[in-house]
């Protein structure tokens, strides 16, 4: 499978994981790893898919037709994509009380 990484998850990865070591080379490798061995764990608005391997989430656009995928963006590690969801996501989904 042909997988191209955004620039835009590259640089998600190094904020969400704090992992300013590696190259941009080795992060766009590992991410584009994690699409062709991770596992599917939901479908996202948009029609793309939210994939998890060795603790690393990304959200990417599958195309079985073309065989090719695109990497939109990295979620994190387990600890940084919960609490994002519990912070950032869910209160944005949270029922608001009207005054």
């Amino acid at each position: 499978m042909d997988v191209v990484v955004s620039r835009h998850a590259i640089k998600r990865y190094r904020k969400r994981t704090f992992d300013f070591s590696q190259s941009d080379k080795e992060v766009e490798a590992m991410l584009a790893r994690v699409v062709r061995k991770g596992e599917i764990l939901s479908r996202r608005p948009g029609d793309v898919w939210e994939l998890r391997y060795r603790d690393i989430y990304v959200v990417a656009d599958i195309d079985d037709e073309s065989n090719k995928a695109t990497v939109i963006t990295c979620l994190g590690d387990r600890i940084y994509r919960g609490w994002a969801k519990k912070k950032e996501i869910m209160p944005r989904y949270a029922s608001r009380k009207v005054v």
